[in-house]
């Protein structure tokens, strides 16, 4: 007995899964990378249609599909941000074609500058997180404005865009703050600045 207690140990053991399940951008099992951005969107749905729809929404899931565009390859992100897209596109009262058009410019985006800037800098992915839902934000005003014509500006939908902005790039700043250190971000929450943004690329 006291051979078997000593070669299984139940604390390690927990840790060990607890390192393989926790949901980083950055997991070893593409199919447990699925499970997660399920879990996302279903905690998406709870908060903005169940929560905090009155006041405005938080996108929980683009800072994440962001960072892990970055930390991954673009082939694992693209088949995530397609996912994404087609339930948000399924259970959201969106202009038709919101997110699979926004996620898919943010995509590309991502792609072309992904390896010329430097992700060392917090301004890279604050500036990064705004541009991306500002995509979002500009495609269902012009859907609305365009196709639909059902476009109402009034100072309370401006306050709950900018509630939607400084929210979700909150959220966004917060993964930061969590994934540092586990997937090696190398962030110094200390400085904020937009020197050295731009790689030196030969």
């Amino acid at each position: 007995m006291k051979y078997i207690s000593d070669k299984f140990d139940l604390k390690e053991t927990l840790k060990k899964w607890y390192e393989t399940l926790k949901p980083i951008p950055s997991g070893s099992l593409f199919i447990l990378d699925i499970c997660f951005i399920f879990l996302f969107l279903i905690l998406y749905f709870i908060l903005n249609n169940f929560i905090i729809h009155r006041i405005c929404c938080v996108d929980i899931i683009t800072p994440w599909l962001f960072i892990y565009h970055i930390k991954q390859r673009s082939e694992k992100s693209f088949t995530l941000f397609l996912i994404s897209a087609f339930c948000l596109e399924t259970h959201m009262n969106m202009p038709k074609g919101t997110y699979f058009c926004s996620y898919f410019i943010i995509w590309a985006c991502l792609f072309l500058v992904k390896n010329r800037l430097s992700w060392t800098q917090l301004s890279t992915w604050v500036c990064g997180f705004l541009i991306s839902f500002c995509i979002i934000m500009i495609y269902i005003l012009v859907t609305l404005f365009v196709v639909e014509e059902k476009i109402f500006l009034s100072w309370g939908m401006f306050a709950r865009m900018i509630g939607y902005l400084v929210l979700s790039t909150l959220v966004g700043i917060g993964y930061l703050k969590i994934y540092n250190r586990i997937i090696d971000l190398n962030l110094d929450f200390r400085q904020f600045g937009f020197k050295n943004i731009i790689k030196n690329v030969h």
